[in-house]
């Protein structure tokens, strides 16, 4: 901390956190501090840990658009802080910083299901701050510093402001009439009390390097209508964020925004994801006028998962109100459309479910829970690698499951965690979030370091987890999860040993083939256990063209992990084709096995069921949610649990490469191969990806028995067009293609 915040000392107020009670008043912390410039510096960066989040002003203006920094951490391990340029905010003479912190992840002070609010981290929001000018630290966190508590007649200190409640799993409460001008230079602060020395939360400092959260997307509603006590608004898609309102009332009005994702009749109905919070007002904002003018608010340190928001109280037009879509400012690397409509809603419903659910880690949703769990980060990580820029993002995850591990090697199936996960869902399927996500980031990318940055923990969790496997087979954690509800026998999906054991191969497959490419003796420890446990599976569970419990789960699973031999894998196929058009290509089984279904039956010749499993709207399937309105995808086929996750969008595993047509055969697309699957008489799509050589695309249709396409890809990339019984090899940067069939 020395050489990066000189002698800053993390500062706060005289609140503590004592005995992890539950706070029903969580106000946000504002600090101030004036300080001189004889003379302008050529460089000024101020670098920040506002725990949990910050907003950080510089002569009244703010120095980023980003919002919720720094991002949630397991804070016992890792602190990270930001770093700001901010030259240009400067001035000579009297300058004055001020920051406000909310609790963030940092205090979570409402009783919760997954003990956060008793998180061994857990504290009052505190600032550790350091401003360099020219390479000097010149201000630095201490009791210089003034905190927004003042002691009244009653020699009681309070807190002052405005924003008196704000609670990331809960909401925000904001009373504009306690606002005070804090931001501004002629502001008295001489009733503040001076900041006091507060405890360091024990991780290691590092710098943020994930791309910052930020407001992304502005949405107006697309319609509205009275419900019994307010008014619904309805932003036409779901999202992560909160409301802004733009409007005049009168003082003291109360205003009360209530966000969900499902009504009932004209009444929205929450019910369904509050019910792990321990509180009547879960996903509220309130704000009261101050009255006079237009007020224009938007809750600043917490988000929520939404499509429809209801407002008491007072009821904007809808020109009055905004929906911010706020997440982690992820970079797209790909264009994709297609012809077909229920296939085009899945890319997007599948898109907009996984930005959602990014906030400096990867989580379940955005509403109900917030966690960070494993399960769906590794699900989902091959094709949002191929969509975004995910390397940084995904690097900071690992990190949060690294610092999940214990001594004995076991990591948390949710991360970060406050001590719930390790002895419920974790296991090999799971916990191949470790290693499915540095697989996605080499093969998108071309990318090793993150295997790199998980080598050692790996080789410890493999200790761990070996102690569980007899006679070559394991059972730890959960199996196949959340199938339809007519599936919910024992033999409907893959049993649990089984799933577990091929997801434990595979990992140790890729592992040992990452150890290989790095000149690791312990590379053939892991590849030979890979074998032998493959071998193990083979022995107890397959039967010629049978796997496990014949179920579509255990059958996907058996193919897409290599279980079978080439002879016995296309006869499982076939039947496993077969099986699914016996249920009239509705969904067969849970998220691992859809995982494994759209992985791996199209290289057997059967796109065209993968493409009937999309597009069917017979429930239970991804097409009846399209059938009954759904803007993202949803945890169940039911509809009665989340309706914006993204554990089941493996599927695009399949649609990118398939329908959009360009395979990534190699590694980091050194080599492609152009095979669009022809869905239909009248079919076309386009997709367009970023790779480290350029832009690779592919504008194709088909139509009247002829296929046409335009194809750019750059010079060192190896391409192949495969359509129609025919294999043209692409030697040109750019190319035009016409085949009739």
């Amino acid at each position: 901390m020395a050489s990066l915040f000189g002698n800053a000392r993390f500062i706060g107020c005289d609140v503590r956190v004592i005995g992890r009670r539950v706070r029903t008043d969580n106000p946000t912390l504002r600090f101030r501090k004036r300080f001189t410039l004889e003379k302008l510096p050529k460089k000024a960066l101020a670098r920040i840990a506002g725990l949990g989040c910050f907003a950080l002003y510089i002569n009244g203006k703010r120095v980023s658009d980003e919002v919720l920094a720094p991002a949630f951490t397991d804070y016992t391990k890792t602190v990270l802080f930001c770093e700001y340029n901010v030259t240009k905010l400067l001035r000579a003479g009297e300058n004055l910083i001020s920051v406000e912190v909310a609790s963030g992840y940092f205090n979570q002070s409402e009783k919760d299901t997954w003990s956060f609010y008793a998180a061994p981290w857990r504290d009052f929001q505190k600032l550790l701050f350091a401003l360099l000018c020219d390479g000097e630290i010149l201000v630095e966190s201490d009791e210089s510093f003034r905190v927004n508590r003042v002691v009244g007649e009653d020699g009681v200190r309070r807190f002052v402001g405005p924003c008196y409640y704000s609670v990331m799993r809960v909401g925000e409460r904001y009373d504009a009439r306690q606002e005070d001008g804090w931001l501004d230079a002629d502001f008295n602060d001489g009733a503040w009390c001076h900041a006091s020395l507060v405890s360091h939360p024990g991780g290691a400092l590092k710098k943020q390097t994930l791309p910052p959260m930020r407001i992304c997307e502005r949405l107006k509603p697309v319609r509205s209508f009275a419900s019994k006590n307010g008014r619904v608004y309805d932003f036409g898609k779901g999202i992560s964020g909160v409301c802004e309102i733009s409007m005049k009332a009168k003082r003291g009005t109360k205003m009360t925004i209530r966000y969900g994702e499902v009504l009932d009749g004209n009444e929205l109905d929450s019910s369904h994801i509050g019910c792990y919070q321990d509180i009547e007002n879960f996903s509220e904002d309130t704000y009261i006028f101050k009255g006079g003018q237009k007020e224009t608010h938007h809750a600043s340190f917490v988000y929520h998962g939404f499509q429809f928001v209801e407002v008491l109280g007072a009821a904007p037009q809808d020109d009055e109100i905004t929906a911010l879509f706020i997440r982690t400012d992820l970079k797209p690397l790909d264009d994709f459309y297609t012809s077909d409509k229920h296939i085009q809603w899945f890319a997007e419903a599948a898109s907009t479910s996984l930005l959602a659910n990014f906030h400096g880690f990867s989580e379940d949703c955005p509403h109900r829970e917030k966690n960070g769990w494993t399960g769906d980060a590794s699900l989902s990580a091959a094709h949002a690698c191929l969509r975004f820029d995910m390397r940084k993002a995904y690097k900071k995850y690992l990190l949060d499951i690294i610092d999940s591990q214990l001594k004995t090697g076991q990591i948390s199936c949710v991360c970060p965690t406050a001590g719930w996960g390790y002895n419920w869902a974790a296991g090999p399927s799971w916990d191949s979030a470790l290693f499915f996500i540095p697989e996605a980031i080499y093969r998108a990318y071309g990318d090793d370091s993150a295997y790199r940055l998980i080598r050692p923990y790996a080789k410890k969790y493999f200790s761990y987890i070996d102690t569980y496997v007899n006679d070559g087979i394991i059972c730890v954690g959960l199996k196949d999860w959340k199938p339809p509800i007519t599936l919910r026998g024992e033999d409907d999906v893959a049993s649990n040993p089984f799933s577990d054991t091929c997801f434990y191969i595979e990992m140790l497959r890729l592992f040992g083939e990452a150890l290989l490419r790095f000149g690791d003796k312990d590379a053939n420890i892991y590849l030979q256990k890979s074998k032998n446990y493959r071998r193990a599976l083979r022995k107890k569970y397959i039967d010629g063209d049978k796997a496990d419990n014949d179920s579509p789960s255990a059958l996907a699973m058996a193919l897409f992990f290599g279980i079978v031999e080439e002879t016995d894998a296309q006869r499982m196929a076939d039947r496993l084709a077969e099986k699914l058009a016996a249920v009239r290509y509705t969904a067969p089984c849970g998220i691992l096995g859809m995982k494994a279904l759209f992985g791996s039956l199209a290289k057997y010749g059967h796109a065209d069921v993968l493409y009937k499993m999309l597009t069917t709207e017979e429930y239970p399937s991804f097409g009846h949610w399209y059938s009954l309105g759904a803007t993202t995808l949803w945890e169940d086929f039911e509809g009665k649990e989340s309706r914006l996750h993204h554990m089941y969008a493996s599927p695009m595993d399949f649609v990118l490469p398939y329908i959009g047509g360009i395979r990534n055969d190699g590694v980091g697309f050194d080599t492609v191969t152009f095979a669009p699957f022809l869905y239909s008489d009248d079919c076309a799509s386009r997709y367009a990806v970023k790779t480290r050589f350029g832009k690779i695309s592919i504008d194709w249709e088909y139509k009247n028995g002829i296929f046409k396409a335009r194809i750019e890809k750059p010079a060192a990339v190896t391409a192949t067009l495969s359509v129609l019984g025919t294999d043209i090899s692409i030697e040109t940067e750019q190319a035009s293609v016409e085949i009739k069939s």
